[in-house]
Order: C-alpha cells, then structure tokens, then sequence
C-alpha cells in the first residue's frame, strides 16, 4: 500500500507543485523584465549624465568668456570715467560765453577808436548837410 499512497500523494501533490513552477517561472520572467528596464535606464541615465556634464564645460567656459569681456569693459569704462574728468578740469579753465561778452563789453568801452568813431559820424552828418 505504500506505493498507492505515493501516487496518489503525488496525484495531489502535482496541482500544487505545477502552480508553483508556473509561479515562479512568471515570477522569473518578471524579473528578467525588471532586470532589463534597470539596465536601459542605467544606460540613459549614464548618457543623460555625460551630455550633462558636457554642457556643464561648455556653460563654464562660455561664462569664462564672459567675465573676461565685463573685465574688459569695465576696464574701458574707468578709462572713460578718467578721460571725462580730465576734460572736465580742462573746461573749467576755458572762458564763458558771459566771460566773453564781459571782456567785449569792457573793450568797447575802452576802445581808443570809439571817441573818433562818435565824431566821425558827426562830421559826416555836418559835412553832408
């Protein structure tokens, strides 16, 4: 009897055992599947990270570049700045308009041909008559 016991022991045992294998046989295949995204994603991830740090080089040498022109720049403004001021100080030793006039207005007054200018006029208008 030993031996019926073991076939039908089996018998019901087989049900199981195959939704076991079937389990795990899915359960594999999931993995397999699980296994290959982590690659392609490691992968994209890799890519992703060196295209990255690329444009990382790229952007530092571009605000490299950048700074240096500013530097530049900055550089001719105060030369600029330096130039103003010195033309400005410049300017203030040259005569006003007002300075001008006053000076004109000073020589007309003590002008030596202003008197025979006046009597020049008033000889010719005697004279003409």
């Amino acid at each position: 009897m030993p031996v019926f016991g073991q076939n039908q022991e089996k018998k019901r045992s087989a049900p199981i055992v195959n939704e076991i294998m079937g389990r795990v046989n899915d359960n594999t295949k999931r993995l397999r599947l699980l296994e290959q995204r982590e690659r392609l994603l490691t992968s994209r991830i890799s890519s992703t990270e060196e295209s990255a740090f690329g444009k990382i080089k790229e952007l530092d040498a571009t605000i490299g570049e950048i700074r240096l022109n500013i530097t530049a720049q900055d550089e001719k403004i105060a030369t600029l700045q330096n130039t103003l001021k010195e033309i400005i100080k410049q300017l203030k030793f040259f005569a006003r308009k007002s300075d001008v006039k006053k000076v004109e207005e000073t020589l007309k007054i003590w002008s030596p041909l202003r008197p025979l200018a006046g009597n020049e006029q008033q000889q010719n208008s005697e004279g003409g008559q």
